[in-house]
């Protein structure tokens, strides 16, 4: 351990967390503290490179500095190690401020905001529920987190049809509509569909007859209580006015794709009767982890070119 000291201030270099239990409880009046990141990119191969790399383009960068490869869950009780010190050596109600990378704690930062909106509205009527529209497979955000602050879960379901093997794009997203009712082990909302087309993928290509029920039903049948369009009508204006809908620009029901929406609701008013029976219990189970798809990604191997977690989970389903 270094100590530089004047009357005004002191500097001590050393292992904070030999230093920091030397300090009697009580001894400061805040902690201000920046850490190293550990990030710099979602592969442990681009955790590895040198700060320098990492997080500065100026021709003349900052020298590197070692122990910024860690993943989110080492890195995550490696601080709670020397905070848990500094907090303790903290006068009572002593500020503890951090510069970090949001990504360490995107699951945690998502789901408190949306718990905030949800208890807000739910002080003025309890009996709302709460929603959240999730998106296929969001890599950042532990979904099981996430829906413990939602009454309900919804999705949006943008499969990409007659773009190759339909069969195995039916086969992911059947999997992917299975993972939002395990989320809750309930029947979740369908909340977001295209009755015809998107507007961003490279190709946008309308679905072909019969395509628009059978994607549909196929959410139906894996637990959705809903099918919901975006959007009814399409935007007057900027990118969406492309995108598909129920009702195109010139306002008709004679479309064949109002025809198929038509279609749609028809069968779920046929099915209505089944809808208040029991759910078969499951007589097969496959697990699917964030975490674990974290440490994969994460891990360093001469293999991880071909350690793809939800492809291989997905070939087993």
């Amino acid at each position: 351990m270094q100590v530089n000291e004047t009357k005004d201030w002191t500097i001590i270099h050393g292992d904070a967390l030999k230093v920091l239990e030397g300090f009697a409880p009580g001894t400061f009046d805040a902690v201000i503290t920046d850490p190293p990141y550990a990030s710099g990119g979602r592969t442990q191969a681009e955790k590895n490179k040198s700060t320098a790399q990492k997080y500065s383009s100026m021709k003349n960068a900052p020298p590197a500095f070692d122990g910024d490869a860690k993943d989110q869950r080492s890195w995550t009780r490696w601080a709670a190690e020397w905070l848990y010190l500094a907090r303790k050596a903290c006068k009572p109600g002593a500020p503890v401020c951090m510069f970090i990378d949001w990504r360490r704690f995107s699951t945690h930062q998502c789901k408190t905001f949306m718990m905030a909106e949800r208890d807000a509205v739910q002080a003025v009527d309890a009996t709302l529920k709460c929603t959240a529209n999730l998106m296929e497979r969001f890599w950042d955000y532990d979904y099981f987190s996430l829906a413990e602050g939602m009454d309900v879960v919804s999705w949006d379901s943008y499969p990409a049809w007659h773009s190759g093997d339909d069969v195995a794009k039916a086969a992911e997203f059947a999997m992917n509509h299975d993972i939002m009712r395990s989320l809750k082990n309930q029947p979740f909302l369908l909340m977001e569909s295209t009755p015809s087309q998107v507007n961003w993928k490279p190709v946008n290509k309308l679905k072909r007859p019969g395509m628009h029920l059978l994607s549909s039903l196929q959410a139906v049948a894996h637990g959705s209580q809903s099918v919901c369009y975006f959007q009814w009508r399409k935007g007057r204006g900027a990118a969406e006015q492309f995108h598909g809908a129920v009702v195109d620009h010139d306002g008709r029901g004679d479309t064949r794709v109002f025809r198929d929406v038509t279609q749609v609701g028809q069968a779920l008013e046929t099915l209505q009767p089944l809808y208040s029976k029991a759910n078969a219990p499951a007589k097969a189970c496959i697990l699917f982890d964030w975490s674990n798809w974290w440490a994969i990604d994460y891990a360093q191997t001469g293999q991880k070119g071909n350690m793809r977690y939800f492809d291989s989970v997905n070939m087993h389903y």
